[in-house]
């Protein structure tokens, strides 16, 4: 049995996220990488939060059997020829990492024995001489025959050659791209062999045609500081779309010309290693994944040009990792998620200065056992998050510098944290936007969870600098979290120094109150008058507190909130809705 460590794992769940649009889209592309989870999340929430990327061999094996000893498929009968070895690996590779997209025959879907990508891990179907088994690479290099776990699905046992289930001939990593229904592939279209060995004599040999060109590969760095170009630099050839980069030699690489690709880049992949990489003005980077600092302890130093990730950027992955992207100019865009220190993981920091553009769909901080730390500068854009950005128990918030406030655009903001004294958010001002900064993007709505006391003022709760609503958006007050700030009858509230909400948008206060800095009440009487500022559970009144100069917008009846506070030397009734 594993340690519970493996069970609270390393990254966040992403089903909360909202980021994933299919378990299985780019299904056999996923799977010529046999190094990562093929999918961003398990079937089962349960298994989520596990970062096999950042394991090392001993413990993905000691996970895997983890897992094996939970799937029930070597509990099924064999019944040849309706349910044979075929149909057990078939079976067991979906239930570890899920099917085809759209084929899922009725044989492999019977609920008491299929759980499509439970597990989410690299688990593939094996061909051998007249028998199916399974295999995962626990290894750093899949050519290898010894790096792979081979395992026999009707018994959970381990598969040597030799052994009745892995006579001495052939063994294929397989890819089952169409199944039939009679549990087998399709052996016109239906299969891909990525790996082939001859195990005839005592040492794997690969065979002729093998490994398939499709096939992802690690390339290490093996130079101090120098080019990423630079074929020599690597061990195994410069990075391409079917390489995964590794620095771990605490060497530097520099990114200073277009075109450099790699499937990933890992930065430190083990706790003992390190690495770091440069990307210059003029530059172009581009992979599927980035981790800075994956187990261990990475840099990554942006001066300009454009980094493009199409799936996720890790920083500080593992547990006790730690991780810096620091972009001072240039810009980063990711395609998924920016996780500085993802659940289960370390810690880390994203360093945003200078004329740095930063966008993502999602962005999630503090969720490891180090702090994970957005660090903003006055006078610099701040991130544009076309989706949800979410700060957790580990997260900070910090700014620094003189100038304007850096402006944060997301579509959801959720506050997880109770400490306030860790959020600057009093000097950033948050810009819901149905577009958020994509132009042509449809009509939103979106959600601010509230972390405020009601009438403790700006300082150390949870204050915003500003709030701005626009580009179509509707906008809705929750309060999902206890943030050690609660007030009357349970609730937080909000309290902002600026608002504006555009005559396009609306915010619904949804019976929670909201504190503004300042006598604004022609504004405020203008928006309630015209609905762009309401509440669904009830009419709002608008009340003016001289001895605190601020406005508090509160479900009717207000007055009587007021009171309960201790009494105000000057109410004025706002109008209502």
């Amino acid at each position: 049995m594993m340690k519970n460590k493996w069970l609270t794992g390393f990254l966040f769940l992403l089903v909360c996220l909202s980021i994933t649009s299919s378990a299985y889209s780019g299904y056999e592309q996923d799977r010529y990488n046999p190094f990562w989870r093929f999918n961003e999340s398990a079937a089962d929430p349960a298994y989520n939060n596990v970062g096999w990327e950042a394991m090392n061999s001993d413990e993905k094996e000691a996970w895997f059997k983890h897992c094996a000893g939970i799937d029930i498929t070597d509990e099924r009968a064999y019944n040849y020829p309706t349910w044979g070895c075929r149909q057990f690996s078939v079976q067991t590779t979906i239930n570890f990492g899920g099917a085809p997209p759209d084929n899922l025959p009725d044989i492999y879907n019977d609920p008491a024995w299929s759980t499509p990508n439970r597990f989410n891990l690299p688990l593939y179907s094996v061909g051998v001489y007249g028998h199916a088994i399974n295999g995962i690479l626990i290894g750093d290099n899949p050519l290898d025959f010894s790096d792979w776990y081979f395992f026999e699905p009707q018994t959970d046992s381990r598969v040597y050659p030799g052994s009745m289930s892995m006579p001495r001939h052939d063994v294929y990593i397989e890819i089952p791209t169409k199944l039939l229904d009679s549990g087998d592939y399709d052996v016109i279209a239906g299969v891909t062999n990525l790996i082939g060995w001859s195990i005839r004599d005592e040492t794997p040999v690969l065979k002729r045609g093998y490994p398939k060109d499709i096939l992802v590969l690690p390339t290490n760095w093996s130079a101090g500081d120098d080019l990423w170009e630079t074929s020599s630099n690597w061990d195994n050839e410069a990075p391409n779309s079917h390489r995964i980069a590794g620095v771990n030699n605490g060497g530097t690489v520099r990114i200073t010309s277009r075109g450099a690709y790699c499937t990933g880049l890992s930065l430190g992949s083990l706790a003992y290693q390190t690495g770091n990489a440069v990307l210059v003005s003029g530059s172009e980077l581009n992979a599927e994944k980035e981790f800075i600092g994956a187990g261990g302890t990475g840099l990554f130093t942006q001066t300009g040009g454009t980094n493009t990730v199409a799936k996720a950027l890790y920083i500080g992955f593992g547990p006790g990792a730690g991780g810096t992207y620091d972009i001072s100019n240039g810009t980063l865009n990711v395609n998924g998620v920016i996780a500085i220190g993802p659940t289960g993981g370390g810690g880390g920091t994203l360093m945003i200065s200078g004329a740095a553009t930063v966008q993502t769909d999602t962005m999630v901080v503090g969720f490891g056992d180090a702090p994970g730390i957005l660090l903003l500068t006055r006078g610099t854009p701040g991130p544009v998050v076309r989706e949800n950005i979410l700060f957790a128990q580990s997260a900070r918030l910090e700014v620094e510098g003189t100038g304007t406030k850096p402006v944060i655009y997301c579509r959801g903001l959720d506050i997880e944290a109770t400490d306030e004294q860790h959020f600057d958010f009093d000097q950033v001002e948050i810009v819901f936007n149905g577009n958020a900064g994509v132009p042509g993007s449809p009509e939103l709505a979106g959600t601010l969870e509230l972390a405020g006391a009601i009438g403790a003022g700006f300082a150390d709760n949870f204050a915003l600098g500003g709030l701005v609503v626009s580009g179509e958006f509707d906008l809705s007050f929750v309060d999902m979290h206890d943030n050690n700030n609660r007030g009357l009858a349970g609730k937080e509230c909000l309290f902002t120094e600026t608002i504006d909400i555009s005559s396009d948008c609306s915010l619904d206060l949804s019976g929670y109150c909201m504190y503004v800095n300042g006598n604004v009440e022609g504004e405020l009487d203008a928006w309630i008058a015209d609905g762009r500022l309401f509440s669904s559970c009830g009419p709002i009144n608008a009340i003016y507190d001289s001895s605190n100069d601020w406005m508090q917008v509160v479900p009717e009846p207000g007055t009587m909130i007021l009171l309960g506070l201790g009494g105000l030397s000057f109410l004025r009734r706002r109008r209502q809705r």
